[in-house]
């Protein structure tokens, strides 16, 4: 392990840690990185101008809120009870009673806020209540997402964007404020919280209480910025059994495969694969039945640590017996056509290879 994920395996419930690094992107990218290989809840909220104190930590507690939306009904892992989603007659009675199973095994949950927080997003809305102070929605929305605390990374992003020039650095009480506020989330949500910043801010006194054993991501700039100016500032992995809320590519396929009479129900999202290397990659679709693989890669592939090791990936899971085809995010924006008929090609080329016909999602070994 290098300087960033010795960093993400140390960083403890209730602490703060700093990366600076060269490309705050190429930072991004390790830390999704790090969440499909560990599996722990990975929340990332980037500014790219800072606000004042209690901007900030309002900010980001809705985004923490955010993220338990895209998350629902994935939380308290490991309760006797599991959430579902949906928000009709049957799916209240399970809630209802994985509510009083959390309640009954889990310490230090408000038995209040839940009730409505997990209401909300049974109604697709974000569980930011009002009635509620910050420091106890952090605290819980942070139970919520991991038992024993999610990484919450905090992003000072000045890295341009299109025709943007690179942000000014932030005012030296901007900066205070964003060190106070990362230290109150930490604290207050028992969160494990990292702070991601620009490697020319490495040497700002402003930043001094959350730099003691800070890293420095060096090199490996983004090779191109992300087009997603629009996107979300909020996300948060993995995402299991689902398409990535946060994927444009992802839910794009999802509508189209399940539109798709030929292709409908052979694909699961999100999935994690066990190979014969002891290992269990977290990979996008994958088609169990024909053992197929669908990939679809941001600009994040494209860095050099990540590349690497998503040839380790595709060796382990070839070996193991499965097909892995890559599509770029982009060729899925643009023509989801030929990404369509791209997978529909290496399932035929599977089929031919079994002389067997595909199985839906039910019928799926």
């Amino acid at each position: 392990m290098d300087g960033i994920d010795n960093l993400l395996e140390s960083v403890g419930p209730g602490e703060v840690r700093t990366v600076f690094a060269a490309s705050t992107y190429a930072a991004m990218a390790r830390l999704r990185g790090h969440a499909r290989t560990t599996g722990r809840s990975t929340i990332v909220h980037r500014w790219r101008q800072l606000p004042d104190v209690h901007t900030v930590i309002d900010e980001t507690v809705a985004a923490v809120a955010k993220a338990a939306l895209d998350a629902w009904p994935d939380w308290y892992a490991g309760a006797p009870r599991a959430f579902v989603s949906g928000n009709g007659t049957e799916a209240a009675v399970l809630n209802h009673t994985a509510l009083r199973a959390v309640l009954a095994s889990r310490s230090g949950v408000n038995a209040a806020w839940i009730r409505t927080a997990a209401a909300r997003c049974a109604e697709g809305r974000v569980p930011l209540l009002a009635d509620f102070a910050a420091a106890v929605q952090a605290r819980q929305l942070s139970v919520a997402l991991s038992p024993d605390g999610p990484i919450v990374a905090m992003v000072v992003d000045d890295e341009p964007q299109g025709e943007k020039k690179r942000a000014p650095p932030p005012r030296a009480s901007r900066l205070r404020a964003f060190a106070s506020a990362s230290t109150w989330l930490a604290k207050e949500a028992g969160a494990r919280v990292v702070a991601v910043l620009p490697e020319s801010l490495g040497s700002n006194i402003a930043l001094d209480s959350i730099t003691y054993g800070a890293c420095h991501l060096e090199g490996h700039p983004a090779p191109e910025v992300p087009a997603d100016p629009d996107g979300p500032v909020t996300t948060i992995w993995p995402i299991l059994g689902r398409p990535h809320p946060a994927s444009k590519g992802e839910c794009l396929l999802a509508q189209r495969l399940a539109a798709d009479p030929e292709l409908r129900g052979l694909f699961h999202f999100n999935q994690r694969i066990g190979t014969v290397c002891d290992s269990a990659p977290l990979v996008d679709l994958v088609w169990p039945y024909g053992r197929v693989i669908v990939e679809v890669d941001g600009w994040g592939h494209l860095m050099p640590r990540v590349f690497r090791g998503d040839r380790l990936r595709d060796y382990e899971l070839l070996i193991s017996g499965y097909l892995v085809l890559r599509l770029p995010h982009e060729q899925v924006l643009e023509d989801l056509e030929i990404a369509v008929e791209k997978i529909r090609d290496v399932v035929h080329f599977r089929l031919r290879g079994s002389q067997r016909a595909p199985r839906t999602a039910e019928g799926a070994t």
